[in-house]
């Protein structure tokens, strides 16, 4: 609350007693001088103990009209203020983690997208849109995006929570955290065991027919002295010394990839369906993935940059992602498409990190 002059004061003659000003709070809260209708500046009512001040002793004088938007509170209130702030914003987060945890329990999510309702199957990752043409069928998120009319191409900020109206995007992360499936709440022995059987699961393999014109790995055809394109002597899968981490090679006639060393043992990327490529062992001994697919998944990275392997933090993957398809899809930070990235590599897409 904010006045240039204190409309609120009765005007006490000067000669009045000062007990009589002390109880009605006729003093600045700081300097503890008693007000005086003489007496120039600006004063500000603290809406906690309603004690006037002045604005210069708290040396507010700069941002007076922004106190007029907002609550004032004196030094001696302002703790006071702020842990009851801190305890009002503490019960709305435990209300809303209840909500959440209630709406994950049920295994459907009610949901909106520009005016739209929908239920969410986080189980299947799909939408029930309600908007009565579409009956009994489900969407891919995206697609429900589109459906809706929505234009953001994002949906994972698009689609909102109904009953609180967060982001969807920001609910499935809560979700994923809380989730008994989630490899941080599992043993690395139970992460291994679970990895294993979901990749045991039949699938439709890509058959990929892999060109010695082009690295395997950055599609580049281009190469250098520093950074010759060398081909394995037994599948014939062409990389770049650099993108394979073979600097070190210098017989290229005979060299042969890491797959390949051992013939008898069919190697394949446990983080996508397509066969072959520029494969690398795991800290997993039974797995193997594909220089590109460790590049463009975030929770794998290569233990050493020099030699691009082992590849570390598979058991790190969510396995509900491990479940929707064969391997892991990585999504899109802008318009939140799943895709493999060796598949995308393949189709000539081009992919970049995001700093975020």
């Amino acid at each position: 609350m904010l006045s240039w002059r204190c409309p609120r004061f009765q005007v006490i003659p000067f000669w009045a007693e000062e007990p009589q000003l002390l109880r009605s709070k006729q003093y600045c809260g700081i300097c503890k001088k008693i007000w005086h209708h003489t007496d120039g500046g600006n004063w500000v009512c603290c809406d906690g103990c309603q004690v006037w001040v002045h604005a210069e002793c708290d040396k507010i004088c700069s941002n007076l009209e922004d106190i007029e938007k907002t609550d004032y509170y004196c030094p001696e209130c302002k703790p006071k203020s702020n842990v009851k702030s801190a305890n009002a914003k503490k019960n709305i987060s435990q209300v809303r983690d209840d909500k959440n945890e209630q709406e994950a329990q049920s295994g459907e999510i009610a949901v909106v997208c520009f005016g739209v309702d929908g239920t969410y199957f986080p189980g299947q990752h799909m939408v029930l849109c309600h908007c009565g043409s579409c009956k009994t069928k489900k969407l891919m998120l995206s697609e429900w995006e589109r459906h809706t009319g929505c234009r953001g191409k994002k949906w994972k900020s698009s689609v909102k929570v109904k009953s609180t109206m967060m982001s969807l995007g920001k609910w499935l992360d809560n979700y994923a955290a809380q989730s008994p499936n989630h490899p941080m709440h599992l043993s690395p022995n139970l992460r291994k065991e679970k990895l294993l059987a979901s990749l045991q699961e039949k699938y439709e393999p890509v058959c990929a027919h892999w060109t010695t014109e082009r690295c395997a790995i950055c599609r580049w055809v281009e190469d250098w002295d520093y950074n010759k394109i060398i081909i394995c002597n037994r599948c014939q899968i062409a990389v770049h010394q650099e993108c394979y981490g073979a600097k070190n090679i210098r017989d290229f006639t005979s060299w042969v990839c890491r797959a390949c060393e051992k013939p008898q043992h069919k190697q394949e990327c446990c983080l996508c369906p397509v066969k072959g490529g520029a494969l690398k062992p795991t800290d997993i001994e039974e797995l193997w993935v594909h220089v590109t697919c460790a590049w463009f998944q975030p929770e794998v990275a290569f233990l050493s940059d020099e030699k691009m392997e082992p590849a570390v933090g598979i058991l790190n993957v969510p396995l509900q992602s491990l479940a929707k398809v064969h391997g892991c899809c990585t999504q899109c930070y802008k318009c939140s498409t799943y895709y493999h990235a060796m598949c995308a590599s393949r189709a000539g897409y081009r992919m970049e990190g995001s700093k975020s």
